[in-house]
């Protein structure tokens, strides 16, 4: 049965709400698609680059939080940040919104103060331009500095050199996500235009859990211990 319009909407909302997602983004690339990009070939081929942009995102992201540029093998996959991605508008102004979310796993066993530093982590690295962030987001963001932690904003990318502008805010309820899908409501196929960030990992992603970090009582950093020999699980 294929499910259209409404329905289509409805049924995603709440099957990504039931990840309860807890920060939303909106990254504009602020360029005009070129004749090319608007063929069929060429449509498939912007929305790869689209997607590789995104995935370099959120490896230099986790790289920033770690604190390691290796991520693939220090890293295990359910501790590396997740997100389920839209791309909107591709013909005119493309864009992506994210809906930034835990795995099951991790919603279990991350403490308060961890999931309050994530998400001070995106706001002030995911953010770029005129609309300044949200009272209770600037509140969060000070108050992690204030305990020692904090990430520079260029930690991700420089979104001014890029020329991209780019807003994160906290969200609760499923508001944000039916935001994000309101073009499900088109006749076409948009299912290569959703994609959760985990699809973007490297092949060589670890899956075992992560291996020699502590968690700092003072910003609920996960620290990775960069001069232990990873030692393979038994």
């Amino acid at each position: 049965m294929k499910l259209e319009g409404k329905q289509l909407v409805d049924d995603t909302t709440d099957w990504i709400s039931g990840f309860n997602p807890y920060c939303g983004t909106t990254i504009h690339f602020l360029d005009t698609p070129t004749p090319a990009q608007l063929t069929h070939a060429g449509r498939a081929r912007h929305i790869d680059r689209i997607k590789a942009e995104v995935g370099q995102l959120s490896l230099r992201l986790d790289q920033a939080y770690f604190g390691t540029p290796h991520v693939a093998s220090r890293v295990a996959r359910s501790d590396r940040f997740e997100a389920f991605c839209v791309i909107e508008k591709l013909g005119i102004h493309p864009h992506v919104h994210m809906a930034w979310f835990d795995s099951v796993r991790s919603q279990r066993m991350r403490g308060w103060l961890e999931k309050r530093l994530r998400l001070a982590c995106i706001l002030e690295t995911f953010n770029r331009g005129s609309q300044p962030l949200e009272p209770g987001d600037r509140a969060l963001v000070d108050s992690i500095r204030k305990r020692g932690g904090g990430f520079e904003p260029t930690a991700v990318a420089d979104w001014q050199a890029k020329g991209w502008s780019v807003f994160s805010h906290s969200i609760d309820g499923p508001r944000w996500v039916r935001y994000m899908l309101k073009e499900l409501k088109t006749d076409r196929d948009f299912s290569d235009q959703m994609f959760f960030l985990s699809d973007l990992h490297s092949p060589q992603q670890r899956t075992k859990a992560t291996r020699y970090f502590s968690i700092d009582p003072h910003t609920g950093a996960r620290l990775l211990d960069l001069d232990a020999k990873l030692v393979p699980k038994r």
